[in-house]
């Protein structure tokens, strides 16, 4: 429910920011997207490390391993007690590490994007103004960072309910600011504006949420105990890497097209990616709200239901997606074109490449979610290698080729490994062969 509201208020308010905003403006706010999700990388991938701990502690773990799920570390009855001792020392030093980490990252992106942000609206009548939006976007990542304790602690205990309603609320207050602040021709302060102020709902709700949940065994006064950021540390680090790789394949691309390209091309390009990203949220969804019953399947060792749970959802996932991108291929162009939007997608051979590229793109990302559920990451390597050389080949293609230099270079680069090896390492983290794994894989029953 909550990913169809968040689906339709995408419906909503893509038309009418694609409407009420100038192509220029547009593209500047893909920009002020893609300096954001630089923020995120300071978080050095602890998010994903502190939601499995949070999830092996709710279990009853004795300890954090820094590496694999030792079974015999966990209680053999169903009603085995949260280790809260634990989990309250985690909670107190994970803290005092999202603050530091949220003034930290807030200031380097409040100067160096800001630099960037102020080289590209030279020129500009309202450049006063796209400048301090950018200021108060900048904030709101600051929130965002310091916040996103709440909604990983909240996954580990299998709270995908609560947090479901969070993202219903954030989802709905974003829509209506949005829409209010266009009507009232705020112009990108609008977007800046609701994007606070979801920041804010989502920071408050998470830790409400998480503590109503947690019950009042678990608090946050306990003293840090910063040993345990050497328990998460070989797995955040590795994680944090992998996500570095990840922002050269995808987002680096929109600051070179604003580089190389100008705003208006960076926004048909920015404004398609929304929608392919829209999509490929909702699709993933039915194999990702699966992963905290992944995580306490691993601890109990049960790799013949993870097998099953996984093979139902990611083939629901993959059949949405293709759903999904017949719809926008089709029907896109022509509905923007009704609403009479100032911006277009791609045209029809470079929209189909995105969504070919970003398809699989979210498909080995998916099994990689697998993989890193046995609390191991093999990807650092990969996710690099490939980030750099889709960056290197995208800053010489996009200039001879456009935008379809820069398709192909992300394609390409995933094409060669990540694509195919993911999926191969999920498969054998199963304890299945390539073979049986998609035999079975074809004659499983369908359930949804």
């Amino acid at each position: 429910m909550a990913t169809g509201i968040r689906l339709l208020g995408g419906v909503l308010v893509l038309p009418l920011v694609a409407r009420k905003l100038p192509s220029d403006h547009l593209g500047l706010w893909y920009v002020f997207l893609s300096l954001q999700s630089i923020a995120t990388l300071f978080d050095l991938g602890f998010s994903p490390a502190v939601t499995r701990a949070a999830g092996y502690l709710w279990a009853g773990a004795d300890e954090l391993k820094k590496f694999g799920v030792a079974r015999a570390e966990f209680k053999k009855t169903a009603a085995s007690e949260p280790n809260y001792d634990l989990l309250n020392r985690l909670i107190a030093t994970m803290r005092v590490y999202y603050r530091a980490l949220g003034i930290a990252s807030g200031l380097i992106i409040l100067v160096a994007g800001g630099a960037w942000v102020w080289i590209k609206t030279q020129g500009f009548p309202d450049a006063t103004s796209l400048r301090l939006a950018y200021g108060a976007f900048a904030f709101g990542g600051f929130l965002n960072v310091t916040g996103d304790l709440w909604p990983a602690l909240l996954s580990g205990i299998n709270g995908i309910r609560a947090a479901q309603k969070i993202v219903l609320g954030s989802s709905i207050i974003n829509v209506v600011v949005t829409i209010v602040g266009l009507i009232a021709h705020l112009d990108i302060w609008a977007l800046v504006l609701a994007t606070v102020a979801a920041g804010l709902f989502l920071r408050w709700a998470g830790r409400v949420a998480f503590f109503s949940i947690a019950g009042q065994k678990v608090h946050p006064h306990e003293r840090p105990q910063f040993n345990l950021v050497s328990s998460l540390w070989p797995t955040a680090w590795r994680s944090g890497l992998v996500s570095l790789g990840a922002f050269l394949v995808v987002s680096a691309n929109t600051l070179i097209c604003s580089a190389y390209l100008n705003l208006g091309l960076t926004a048909s390009y920015g404004l398609s990616l929304s929608l392919i990203a829209m999509l490929t949220y909702v699709s993933s969804t039915f194999a990702q709200i699966k992963f905290p019953m992944i995580n306490q399947l691993r601890a109990a060792g049960e790799m013949n239901q993870i097998v099953e749970v996984w093979i139902q959802r990611i083939r629901l996932s993959l059949l949405c997606y293709m759903v999904g991108a017949l719809f926008l291929q089709l029907v896109g162009n022509r509905a923007l074109e009704l609403i009479g939007s100032k911006t277009m997608l791609l045209p029809t051979g470079q929209l189909a490449l995105a969504l070919l590229i970003f398809g699989l793109e979210m498909h080995h990302s998916l099994y990689a979610g697998l993989v890193i559920s046995e609390n191991q990451n093999p990807f650092v390597a990969p996710s690099l290698i490939s980030g750099v050389a889709t960056v290197v080949l995208s800053l010489i293609m996009t200039p001879c080729f456009g935008i379809w230099g820069m398709l192909l270079a992300q394609g390409i680069t995933q094409a060669c490994f990540n694509n195919w090896w993911t999926v191969h390492r999920a498969i054998r983290g199963l304890g299945l062969s390539w073979t049986e794994y998609w035999r079975r894989y074809a004659r499983s029953p369908i359930h949804i």
